[in-house]
């Protein structure tokens, strides 16, 4: 007798009961050749042959094991020639083996072959949710249109991978590199990949996945589940499954719009084509409309075309009424500002347009590019009735690209008074992209940097973000480095004094020490020289020791290969791997840190010239 531990799996628990009680109640020798007489091989070959393996001491577990392998192999021969009756007649006799290992491949390669599983053995396959998770994906479908349930739960963790990366994405650029990230780095996301691998050609499943994605996006209203709605379509297109995306609503109007963001450009008919298919787009499609114009991606492209068409009405004379462009650009703005209360009120109807964004903002801000011509000769226009308009989404992000092009421009003067006027009504007016974005570009700035306007931009606008968002300090701080030998050391201490107070993850903080000790130093009073080098041997203590400058200089001059061995591992210590933030500008809700691949170049793309962009649009006959 062998231990219980070795009998083989193939055999049911109910047989084991037998023999326990046939070895218990009779003489076991008695029992186990009236065992091994029914239960024998029937052919005659095999049944000579055993004795003599027995001579040779192969065990009977030996030699049945290796007979049933060579029948399996032949029956999974034989499968894919059998018609759908025969598979039928197959599976009554082998599906209750499925969950024997040594039996389970047979049941499985026919439930494959099998066009449309019957439903009495889809039902009791979905009541073992661990067997459909083993099973071939073709089989895993068919279980999941059947339950629901077993699908959503298959989604999930690829809808918190994909929010997770794409906020994480988010954080690590600005305003003014986010529009540039190539939509085809998004597609090889492992998420979506494995999202239309799932789908296949399912269009119950595909139904299922967009539900579940609106359900997310009513409660979470992040902007990455709009990116995730375009992007999946997207794929789907890529991948020729035209099952699915011909039979989307939203399958030509994605495909515009992501080719217009690719191209960032928006030309008449692409623009014509998008009014239209919003115009004419009833209830949930006008939704997914919305949803798909959330991406931030597409929000910010959308901004940035408002802002070049004000400049071609300036360059061209025109009043920004007279241009129907521009119309168009903010109608799609405000449908995508109002996407989270379209989709919680369940009223799928297109947000009335605000006039007053055309007839007043556009105008206002196309007299303050005029200004900027016009040079300091003209007087200073008031920028109070501009920024009363940054409560408007659409009119607060082409506002804030305007800032962001004349810091871009050296006119450092002109944005840092925009962005104090647009600060004073709080964060909800800038936002940790913006002043990130205004931080980087100013940077190349310090020659152009007077005492009024450092005072102005630091004091009204770059440290109260900071105080409000700690993940901005880093930002800040680098200005202040940067503008440390043009700038009063006085103001630069005091400035960074007031940094002191901001509590910092010590993942965002591990390369802000240097920075902190040169600060430091720089300090002229002994109290403030005292602050900030505590402040910066707290952060010392909190993410390990820093090399020193000293250090640095002497690594630089050491072989190539092991200082970027040695930089590899830097990075590594100091990379932030905490959860994106909840309460980014976007309404994004993050759940881990996911990488997403993004080429190292996106955040210094260089712009696309206009016409250049247009030229790269498709043809829209060809969009299918």
């Amino acid at each position: 007798r062998e231990p219980q531990s070795h009998w083989p799996s193939v055999m049911a628990s109910s047989q084991q009961t037998a023999i326990r009680e046939g070895l218990a109640t009779t003489d076991p020798n008695v029992f186990i050749a009236s065992f091994q007489e029914r239960n024998a091989l029937s052919d005659p070959a095999c049944r000579a042959a055993l004795p003599l393996l027995d001579l040779h001491r192969v065990a009977r577990r030996t030699v049945y094991a290796s007979i049933l392998e060579k029948l399996r192999s032949s029956l999974l021969e034989r499968i894919p020639a059998l018609s759908t009756a025969q598979l039928e007649q197959m599976l009554e006799k082998t599906f209750s083996f499925l969950t024997v290992p040594e039996l389970s491949k047979v049941p499985m390669a026919l439930l494959q072959r099998h066009p449309a599983i019957p439903r009495d053995y889809l039902k009791r396959l979905v009541e073992q949710p661990a067997v459909v998770e083993a099973c071939p994906l073709e089989v895993r479908r068919q279980a999941w249109e059947s339950n629901h349930g077993l699908f959503m739960r298959a989604l999930a963790p690829h809808f918190q991978e994909y929010t997770a990366a794409a906020q994480a994405t988010i954080d690590s650029l600005t305003l003014a590199s986010i529009r540039t990230v190539p939509t085809q780095h998004r597609l090889e996301s492992p998420a979506i990949k494995a999202i239309v691998s799932y789908l296949g050609t399912s269009k119950p499943l595909y139904d299922i996945f967009l539900e579940v994605l609106r359900g997310r996006f009513l409660r979470t209203r992040a902007g990455a589940l709009g990116a995730m709605r375009a992007d999946v379509l997207m794929a789907l297109h890529a991948a020729g499954r035209a099952e699915l995306y011909r039979d989307d609503p939203c399958h030509r109007f994605t495909w515009t719009l992501s080719a217009c963001v690719r191209a960032q450009a928006f030309d008449e008919r692409h623009l014509a084509d998008l009014a239209t298919a919003v115009a004419g787009s009833p209830d949930q499609r006008l939704g997914d409309m919305a949803l798909v114009l959330a991406d931030p991606h597409a929000e910010a492209a959308l901004a940035h075309a408002v802002l070049r068409a004000l400049h071609e009405c300036v360059g061209a004379g025109v009043l920004p009424r007279d241009r129907p462009g521009i119309a168009a650009l903010l109608r799609l703005a405000a449908l995508a500002a109002a996407a989270p209360d379209m989709f919680a009120t369940r009223e799928f109807a297109c947000p009335p347009a605000d006039p007053r964004a055309l007839s007043s903002f556009a105008p206002l801000l196309a007299g303050l590019i005029v200004h900027d011509r016009l040079g300091q000769d003209s007087p200073a226009p008031d920028l109070a009735p501009l920024v009363a308009f940054t409560d408007h989404r659409p009119s607060l992000l082409v506002l804030q690209f305007y800032v962001l092009e004349r810091a871009e421009q050296g006119d450092v003067a002109r944005a840092a008074a925009v962005a104090a006027a647009m600060q004073a009504r709080g964060m909800s007016a800038t936002g940790r992209l913006f002043l990130a974005g205004l931080a980087d570009t100013i940077r190349t700035s310090c020659d152009r940097m007077t005492d009024d306007v450092s005072t102005e931009l630091f004091e009204r606008v770059l440290l109260p973000g900071a105080e409000a968002d700690a993940t901005l300090v880093g930002s800040v701080l680098l200005v202040l480095d940067q503008f440390s030998v043009a700038l009063p050391p006085a103001s630069l201490a005091r400035w960074a004094a007031r940094l002191c107070g901001v509590v910092l993850d010590p993942a965002h903080a591990a390369d802000q020490y240097p920075l902190w000790e040169r600060l430091a130093s720089l300090a002229p009073d002994p109290p403030t020289k005292d602050l900030l080098a505590r402040h910066a041997a707290a952060i010392a203590a909190a993410c390990g020791p820093a090399p020193s400058p000293h250090d640095h200089e002497h690594e630089q001059g050491q072989d190539q290969g092991q200082g970027e061995a040695q930089g590899e591992g830097e990075g590594e210590a100091g990379m932030d791997t905490g959860a994106a933030d909840p309460g980014s500008e976007w309404g994004a809700q993050s759940t881990g840190s996911v990488e997403w691949a993004v080429p190292s170049d996106a955040a210094s793309a260089p712009r696309t010239d206009p016409e250049e962009a247009q030229a790269d649009l498709p043809d829209p006959s060809a969009w299918d």
